[in-house]
Parts: C-alpha cells; sequence; structure tokens
C-alpha cells in the first residue's frame, strides 16, 4: 500500500499545477506593506516644465503597516546646519530652508485594488495645509520598485504633479 500511495503522491505532484499558479496574486495592499527608500522624486508643471523639489539628491522613507497606517519623509540633502545648534531658535533665513527642505507626515491609507491607487488620509504634516485631507496617488510596483504619481498640488506657479520612485528597504 505504501508504494501505490507513493506512486500516487508522485503523479499527482506531477500533472498538479504548481503552488505559484493556484494561488493568486497578494493584493497590492499586501504587497505594499514595508519600509521603502527614496530612489528619487520630481515634478512636472500643467506647462511641462519639470521641476526637482528637494535638489538632486534627496533621501527618503516611507512605511506602510499591515494594519493601514503610514509614515513618509523626504528631505533635500545638504541643508544648512543651524548657527544656534538648537531646533528652536534658527534665524528666519534656516527656518525658512528647512521648512521647504522637507515633507514629512503620516495618518492611515486605503487602497483601492481596482484602481490602484493609495489614499493617504493625513494626520499630521510639516505642511499644516494637508492637516485632515486625503491625498491620492496611482501606484505601480514591480517587485520592490515601487513608483506613483500624486494628484496634482496647487501652486501659485501653476500645480504640478509629483513622480516619486522607492525601492523596498533591505
Amino acid at each position: 500500500h505504501v508504494m501505490l500511495f507513493a506512486g500516487i503522491s508522485l503523479l499527482a505532484s506531477a500533472v498538479a499545477p504548481s503552488a505559484s499558479a493556484q494561488q493568486p496574486t497578494n493584493p497590492l495592499r499586501e504587497q505594499l506593506v514595508g519600509t521603502w527608500d527614496l530612489v528619487s522624486t520630481s515634478a512636472v508643471r500643467q506647462d511641462g516644465v519639470r521641476l526637482d523639489p528637494f535638489g538632486p539628491n534627496p533621501s527618503g522613507r516611507y512605511m506602510l503597516d499591515a494594519t493601514g497606517r503610514f509614515s513618509y519623509m523626504i528631505c533635500e540633502s545638504g541643508r544648512p546646519k543651524f548657527a544656534s545648534n538648537n531646533r528652536r531658535e534658527g534665524t528666519p533665513e534656516e527656518n525658512k530652508a528647512t521648512v521647504q527642505a522637507i515633507i514629512a507626515f503620516y495618518g492611515t491609507y486605503t487602497v483601492d485594488e481596482s484602481t490602484r491607487t493609495v489614499t493617504w488620509h493625513v494626520e499630521r504634516c510639516t505642511f499644516p495645509n494637508w492637516e485632515g485631507s486625503d491625498r491620492r496617488t496611482t501606484v505601480t510596483l514591480n517587485g520592490d520598485d515601487l513608483s506613483y504619481t500624486a494628484d496634482p498640488i496647487s501652486s501659485a506657479s501653476g500645480s504640478f504633479v509629483p513622480h516619486v520612485r522607492w525601492k523596498r528597504a533591505k
């Protein structure tokens, strides 16, 4: 009987599709969970002009957990240090340079699998106008490469569309 069972098991495994073929691809929401390091960020204005809002070599981290919470930060590289060595005692110029060189926010997120969009429900942000708002991104995910295009952001010089690319942190 053991020989017959082993033969049937061998035959069944030879004709059965592989486990990966039987399993559907994980939902986008599950694939996004983790820590992501910034690769690049740019923005395109309505007139086609491309901007580098955080300079040539920004750094950043984007973290999404399985319970629907996220945190996000991008910083311009080469930011000048404060002469006072105290963040609460910066000069107006130091404070302006710092505020314009960083975006950081956190909150909860939802995923629409059919449209491949992630909506951030912003709780707190270094730019207070975003607090309590929803920010929507359209996501492309290829293994450990994540990129998105965000909804346009208004500006005095015309709205612009952010394009951001991330790599899964190792």
